[in-house]
């Protein structure tokens, strides 16, 4: 996939995400997934569906996998940093650095 294909289509997924249609957005990032070939885009793709998949689980109160995921897809993403096809990834791992801050808090919070 082209690069201006590649950020359109992951564009119309963040849009989605944006939206809370959580569901649809992981169905379109399968799809995506699906499409490509090139195992570095597939691996970014699949840490975007994760942090994706991590808020709708938050939004579910199930905290503890969506940190798990949340992990995860940090140390992959990072990897990307500063910016990936033309995308500022430094933003997006920064963003989901501070949400797992936010999350351990909470767990450590209610362990009180």
């Amino acid at each position: 996939m082209d690069d201006q294909e590649f950020i359109k289509k992951l564009k119309e997924i963040i849009d989605i995400f944006s939206s809370e249609n959580f569901e649809f957005a992981i169905k379109m990032s399968n799809e995506m997934e699906e499409m490509l070939s090139d195992s570095e885009e597939k691996k970014f793709i699949k840490n975007i569906k994760n942090v994706i998949y991590a808020t709708y689980l938050i939004n579910k109160q199930e905290v503890d996998e969506a940190l798990k995921l949340l992990e995860s897809s940090y140390l992959e993403l990072k990897n990307f940093r500063p910016n990936y096809k033309g995308l500022k990834v430094e933003n997006l791992v920064q963003s989901i650095n501070q949400s797992i801050a936010d999350i351990k808090t909470i767990i450590k919070n209610e362990k009180k």
